[in-house]
């Protein structure tokens, strides 16, 4: 079988899901971090503290940011999967039901 098209709308969609989701674990990851890495710099280098109103805001507009670019580049890539495949024949994938 040979896969040749693609719904852009669909990978879209999926890569969206996705990259919002990479991009809650990034912020959950790195919002400790933040934090005390402000908190530190605060208390040593006169610098801005992060507040805990801004680290949700980071675990809020992360996924947000992450889930819109994913749902550019699904639709960008899958547009693109679709003209090469037209010039090249496609991709070859096999499947195998369970009988």
């Amino acid at each position: 079988m040979r896969l040749t098209y693609i719904g852009p709308g669909s990978a879209a969609k999926i890569c969206a899901v996705l990259y919002a989701a990479l991009g809650l674990v990034f912020a959950l990851i790195y919002m400790p971090f933040l934090v005390i890495l402000s908190s530190v710099g605060a208390e040593y280098g006169g610098g801005m503290t992060v507040g805990i109103g801004m680290a949700i805001g980071l675990v809020i507009f992360v996924p947000i940011v992450y889930g819109v670019l994913g749902l550019i580049i699904g639709a960008l890539s899958a547009w693109l999967f679709n003209v090469v495949a037209g010039w090249v024949g496609g991709l070859e994938i096999d499947i195998m039901t369970d009988a």
